[in-house]
């Protein structure tokens, strides 16, 4: 057992935060096999998301091959904090929201 996961097993807060997380990620993959139906995953992104996640592999020093010690509650916080602020469409009204909610869903699942 790591050393997160042994702290974290007596944080009802934490783990409950844990279960939220599993939860959206169910969510989302429900979501995507909605806008994917056949699971094609030949799509056009507005980025190249495989060198996004090579660049971040290679920024935090991050092999395949050996296990990671990020602390998931560190992880969870810092993606829903950079989902915040990944505003593609600028403005508080409900138009706007949406707008910005359809061109970010992809990033957000």
């Amino acid at each position: 057992m790591t050393r997160f996961v042994r702290e974290m097993v007596g944080q009802s807060e934490v783990v409950a935060e844990i279960e939220r997380e599993w939860q959206q990620l169910i969510k989302d993959r429900e979501a995507l096999r909605q806008i994917f139906p056949k699971g094609n995953a030949k799509i056009v992104l507005p980025c190249n998301l495989e060198r996004m996640i090579w660049n971040a592999q290679k920024i935090f020093h991050i092999s395949k091959r050996n296990p990671i010690d990020l602390n998931p509650m560190k992880m969870i916080t810092g993606v829903r904090d950079l989902l915040k602020k990944c505003i593609i469409v600028p403005g508080e009204d409900r138009l706007s929201l949406q707008a910005n909610e359809n061109a970010t869903i992809l990033f957000q699942c």
